[in-house]
């Protein structure tokens, strides 16, 4: 197990204890913290961390752009805004409007979507070959499988609808998508 995580001793036991936990005793993390068990029966120690929030978006990133400008400012204290797009031009468009970071493309999609305690973004993300064919097979099972709650909106683009959801500008969908985000931050 020490090897599997790159680390020995002392420091890959506690690496694997988080693993372990994680993976087995889902319940006893909450978002934004971090809990750790030492090997040799010590009591399990508390970390605070920044939360994660991570807006994904393709095509020109105009949905997740505004989605960081409307969400940016209003962020409460310890928490990151990150972004990843299918597609540089994307990726480009949410840093320009404010986000602290961001990557492309499908290992950047993968590899925070594992990592985040929030996501934002199109219903297409979600979707193998959703977004016209930007979003793969397997970034689609990383951002639905991931423990993250998601926020997800509406897209006709995708060819996807949603019984239950009215007809909306974009506008107000995204309005809607960052009173709910904020309203899981304040959990």
């Amino acid at each position: 197990a020490e090897q599997a995580l790159g680390c020995a001793g002392r420091e890959g036991r506690e690496l694997f204890a988080i693993y372990t936990r994680r993976r087995y005793n889902r319940d006893i993390i909450q978002p934004g913290r971090r809990k750790l068990q030492r090997v040799g029966g010590e009591a399990m120690r508390e970390e605070r961390r920044a939360r994660r929030v991570l807006i994904l978006d393709g095509q020109g990133g105009g949905m997740g752009a505004q989605l960081v400008r409307l969400l940016g400012d209003r962020l409460p204290a310890g928490c990151e805004l990150l972004c990843a797009g299918t597609n540089v031009l994307a990726t480009s468009a949410m840093l320009k409007a404010g986000a602290a970071q961001g990557a492309t493309g499908e290992n950047a999609v993968i590899h925070n979507a594992g990592r985040a305690d929030l996501i934002l973004g199109p219903i297409g993300v979600i979707l193998a070959n959703g977004i016209l064919g930007e979003v793969s097979p397997a970034m689609a099972a990383a951002v639905s499988g991931s423990e993250a709650v998601k926020v997800l909106i509406p897209s006709s683009t995708c060819g996807v609808h949603v019984a239950g959801t009215e007809d909306c500008r974009l506008d107000e969908y995204l309005r809607r998508a960052v009173e709910i985000a904020l309203r899981e931050l304040e959990k």
